[in-house]
Formats: C-alpha cells, sequence, structure tokens
C-alpha cells in the first residue's frame, strides 16, 4: 500500500475526543495551547514526510485562525487521520 502524496487531505480522528498535544502530554493542556491543538474533527493537508524522521508532515488551522505545521507519529497517523 502506498503512503500519502502531497496535497492529500485527512480528517484527525481521535475516539476519545482529545486533541493530538493532549494526547501526546499525557493529560490537559493550559488554555492557551488547548486553542492551538490539533483538535479531533480538524481537517489536515499532507506536506511530505520529515527527512530526519521520516514522520509525516501535516499542516492546518488552528481554532484562533493560525495555520500550523507539525510532524505526526506515524503509527497515529495510520489510525487516527482519515481520508477526507
Amino acid at each position: 500500500m502506498s503512503g500519502p502524496v502531497m496535497g492529500d487531505r485527512f480528517m484527525y480522528h481521535n475516539p476519545d475526543v482529545f486533541g493530538y498535544g493532549e494526547q501526546a502530554k499525557g493529560g490537559p493542556l493550559t488554555s492557551e495551547m488547548h486553542d492551538l491543538d490539533l483538535r479531533d474533527g480538524t481537517e489536515v493537508q499532507f506536506i511530505e514526510f520529515d527527512a530526519d524522521s521520516g514522520w509525516p508532515i501535516v499542516e492546518w488551522v488552528d481554532s484562533t485562525g493560525l495555520g500550523r505545521i507539525t510532524t505526526i507519529d506515524p503509527v497515529l497517523f495510520d489510525n487516527q487521520f482519515l481520508p477526507a
């Protein structure tokens, strides 16, 4: 099976409705960080694979309206990012 290609869109879905950062931290975020987190139900666009880690890089818009870019754990990407 081939991986994502630049421009592919995905929907982040966490079955426990945690944001990606909250899940990675293993607990609640500050209210400021919560607003910047990649939230359940957010659409992201795949950019490329990180040259050093090989992890997928995605771009999305946070709840404040700012564009964000981050790497995603490949296991979580496969399990929690559904084709949009």
